[in-house]
């Protein structure tokens, strides 16, 4: 029942997808809804994806993940905080391209799934980092991994509520700044 054959058909479900959480709630859009936008049947969509969650985590790793790994396959090893700086700022840069689907999801009310998903992709990416060559990653980087993720959906979180009002260049200076300064910008709130 693939009714445009010849174009991307996961594209053309996460597409469908993304219109439909920015008009419903998530937990009103079934499966059917999505294939019926997307003009496929429900065993096409379950060739691609696990579900409407399934659906929702591609979104997220083709729009968050997907462009920071591209990029750490770019940068030269022990690039340090240089590198965490671009990828950062190309991860921002990427929400900031598809803000009308973050942004409808916060305004509306919505992010709790959006984060969890966003969190859980992230932690995986992280995790996939700290492994590295090994293959091993120990718990303690596990942690980290989920602390920075959890961390990163926070900031996302909150720079969408508040309407994108910086660029993604200017908060990623101030995430980097504040870390690398730590706690002394809360204690002088002037700086």
């Amino acid at each position: 029942m693939d009714k445009r054959g010849g174009e991307d058909t996961p594209t053309r479900i996460m597409e469908a997808f993304k219109g439909l959480l920015q008009e419903t709630d998530y937990d009103k859009i079934t499966v059917v809804d999505i294939c019926e936008r997307a003009g496929v049947s429900r065993k096409t969509l379950y060739v691609y994806f696990d579900g409407k969650e399934g659906v929702l985590r591609s979104i997220v790793r083709g729009d968050v993940v997907t462009p920071i790994a591209t990029m750490m396959d770019l940068l030269p090893m022990g690039s340090g905080t240089a590198g965490g700086k671009m990828l950062t700022q190309r991860m921002l840069e990427t929400i900031y391209d598809n803000r009308d689907f973050y942004a409808s999801a916060v305004v509306q009310g919505r992010i709790g799934i959006i984060g969890q998903v966003m969190r859980e992709v992230l932690a995986a990416a992280s995790i996939d980092l700290f492994r590295g060559e090994t293959g091993n990653c120990s718990e303690k980087y596990r942690y980290a991994a989920h602390f920075t993720a959890g961390a990163n959906v926070g900031v996302i979180t909150e720079w969408l509520r508040s309407g994108l009002k910086v660029s993604p260049e200017e908060l990623t200076d101030w995430l980097f700044e504040f870390s690398q300064s730590g706690n002394r910008i809360l204690l002088d709130p002037m700086q």
